[in-house]
């Protein structure tokens, strides 16, 4: 089974973009990297609980073939973001909005750059 995201944050969303869409890149404060960071990395992460799919890092969010460049649909992180595909991710957490992901899926068919 793979897991894709993890957040023990039930307060509300206080992360990157929350309430308006992300900017489509990896790099910077309000880029995608910042914003799976923020909200992922509890368990996605060295060490972490599903540490088999590291997104503290670009080459760490990249591994595995589970962000396809240039084709969010068949990407498996927006799958389980949109829960196409179970569980749904995060897990334990606030589901991301629909602004976050559509980010998210600009950056993927994009090319899903680093920068």
């Amino acid at each position: 089974m793979l897991v894709l995201g993890c957040s023990d944050d039930k307060s509300g969303p206080t992360s990157p973009g929350s309430g308006s869409s992300l900017r489509a890149r990896w790099s910077g404060d309000s880029g995608i990297g910042a914003f799976l960071q923020q909200k992922c990395t509890t368990c996605h992460r060295a060490g972490g609980q599903a540490s088999f799919y590291d997104l503290t890092t670009y080459s760490g969010a990249m591994s595995g073939g589970r962000i396809r460049p240039g084709n969010a649909t068949g990407s498996q992180l927006v799958r389980r973001l949109t829960g196409e595909d179970q569980p749904r991710m995060p897990q334990g957490g606030l589901f991301l909005e629909n602004t976050q992901i559509d980010s998210i899926k600009a950056w993927i068919d994009a090319g899903a750059l680093e920068n």
